[in-house]
């Protein structure tokens, strides 16, 4: 069985670190649920990394367009 916390951790350690690199984000941002979904697609496809989930995660979120109400 897959520890479902891994992905949890992983999405909390890349949104920390994305909060951190970009001031003008808000932590309850709606990029944050699009991350936990890519997060936990990765892991329930087999990743089991916490370090490659994490770095995924932030790769991913910095791909992301910008939406029109964040400009």
């Amino acid at each position: 069985m897959k520890d479902s916390s891994l992905y949890v951790r992983a999405t909390q350690q890349a949104w920390s670190i994305y909060l951190a690199r970009n001031n003008t984000v808000a932590p309850e941002d709606e990029r944050r649920c699009t991350l936990e979904r890519f997060v936990r697609e990765r892991w329930q496809a087999g990743e089991i990394d916490l370090d490659e989930l994490t770095c995924s995660g932030l790769s991913f979120l910095q791909r992301l367009h910008v939406l029109p109400e964040h400009r």
